[in-house]
C-alpha cells in the first residue's frame, strides 16, 4: 500500500470522533458531548468532580445511573459543533 495514502488515512482516523449521549436512567436528564476518544472521555467523566451539573449528577446518582450512547461516529473534527448542535436539538424536551 502507498505509504502516503496510509499516512493520510491514519490522520483522518485520528481527526474523526463521536458525538455521544449520557442519559440518567432515573430522571431522563441528558448530557451530549463530543470527543476523539470515547473510552477515554467516558472514563474522565466518571472520575471527574469539577462542580459541573453533569459531574455532580454522576457523583450523586452513581456511575451506574447513566446509559451511554454513541449518536454519530466518524465525524471530522471541524464538523463537531454542527453535529453536536443537531444532536441537542433532536434530544431537547418537547412540551
Amino acid at each position: 500500500m502507498n505509504t502516503d495514502l496510509t499516512h493520510a488515512v491514519r490522520i483522518a482516523e485520528e481527526d474523526a470522533g463521536v458525538i455521544y449521549l449520557a442519559v440518567n436512567i432515573f430522571n431522563w436528564k441528558c448530557y451530549i458531548g463530543w470527543t476523539l476518544d470515547f473510552k477515554r472521555r467516558k472514563a474522565e467523566h466518571l472520575v471527574r468532580n469539577d462542580g459541573t451539573h453533569f459531574h455532580n449528577a454522576i457523583q450523586y446518582w452513581g456511575t451506574g445511573a447513566f446509559l451511554w450512547v454513541i449518536l454519530s461516529d466518524g465525524i471530522p473534527l471541524e464538523e463537531f459543533p454542527q453535529h453536536e448542535q443537531e444532536a441537542r436539538l433532536k434530544t431537547a424536551p418537547t412540551e
